[in-house]
């Protein structure tokens, strides 16, 4: 997976975390007068985008994931990691 950033003419900024292989990922959008500041993302297989933001004064997580179902191509503990690896973010 990778992250990466777009610039929108449209007034939004993009982060999005490519699934590498056979399509997917999760995408954020935010208006630029949204102030960011700070953005991670997971490094297991589990597709996690975090971004820190403030707004009225106020800091607020905004945490976008996507855990692929259960199937063959992992392993039970693998599985197990991808959903914790998403919960951990929303820890922070």
């Amino acid at each position: 997976m990778r992250q990466s950033k777009t610039d929108m003419d449209n007034g939004y900024n993009i982060w999005k975390r490519d699934r590498v292989g056979k399509g997917g990922g999760v995408m954020m959008m935010l208006r630029k007068d949204i102030v960011v500041n700070q953005v991670e993302c997971g490094e297991g297989k589990a597709e996690v985008l975090y971004i820190k933001i403030h707004i009225n004064k106020k800091e607020l997580a905004i945490i976008v994931t996507y855990v692929p179902p259960k199937t063959n191509s992992w392993t039970n503990q693998e599985y197990k990691d991808m959903k914790e690896e998403s919960l951990r973010k929303g820890e922070k």
